[in-house]
């Protein structure tokens, strides 16, 4: 019955949360391949490099994701955020966040979008 949710033959398009490994996963890539599929929530969690989420990105692009959806870019500048952290902000993509590779992340999604 499982299986069947991630056929071809459904009238909706397969959407997927991908996080840490689950990124660049050859299980998570044999499970979604031949299909079209979305990113609603994506982060490496990797502190190794930007070549970690750029391979990543490339990947599910040439593999048919029809969006990926970074997880968080904020629009609230620094100087209005609540001076205490919270959980989320680990996961804020900007070039300053070296935390969970969301630094990495960032240099990745501006190298990607500018090829």
């Amino acid at each position: 019955m499982e299986e069947e949710s991630l056929s071809i033959d459904q009238p909706y398009n397969i959407g997927i949360n991908l996080y840490g490994g689950a990124t660049n996963s050859e299980s998570v890539q044999k499970l979604l391949q031949d299909v079209e599929y979305g990113v609603p929530e994506y982060h490496i969690q990797q502190w190794k490099s930007s070549d970690v989420a750029i391979k990543s990105l490339e990947k599910h692009y040439n593999d048919g994701a029809r969006f990926i959806s970074p997880y968080y870019i904020s629009i609230i500048p620094s100087t209005l955020k609540p001076k205490e952290e919270d959980t989320l902000q680990k996961f804020h993509i900007n070039l300053e966040n070296e935390l969970e590779g969301s630094n990495e992340l960032y240099k990745a999604i501006v190298e990607f979008g500018s090829n």
